[in-house]
């Protein structure tokens, strides 16, 4: 799978997992995450999480085909960079909204 970004940047990634939040008087918001196996640098994950790229994410399956548009993604609670051994890395995001 891959998620493009509002400012075009496509990434290779693991199918999203989005869960719905609840609080006491009900439905607080959502939270998805995903890990992006593209190999990136630091610079490049810090320009790619910014809040502004964030608020609109393209899915696309391995095919090429576009298969949902998630939106309203506010706000950037994890970015876990894992490094392999031969120092190629994962970056587990989780990206939230109305919490």
């Amino acid at each position: 799978m891959k998620i493009k970004f509002v400012d075009e940047t496509t990434v290779s990634a693991t199918t999203p997992v989005e869960q719905k939040v609840f609080g006491n008087d009900g439905t607080k918001g959502w939270i998805i995450g995903f890990s992006i196996v593209t190999p990136m640098t630091s610079d490049e994950i810090d320009n790619l999480l910014t809040v502004e790229n964030i608020e609109e994410l393209h899915l696309i399956s391995d095919d090429g085909s576009h298969t949902k548009t998630l939106t309203g993604y506010d706000k950037i609670t994890m970015a876990i960079v894992r490094y392999g051994d031969d120092i190629s890395s994962t970056v587990e995001v989780q990206f939230s909204k109305g919490i």
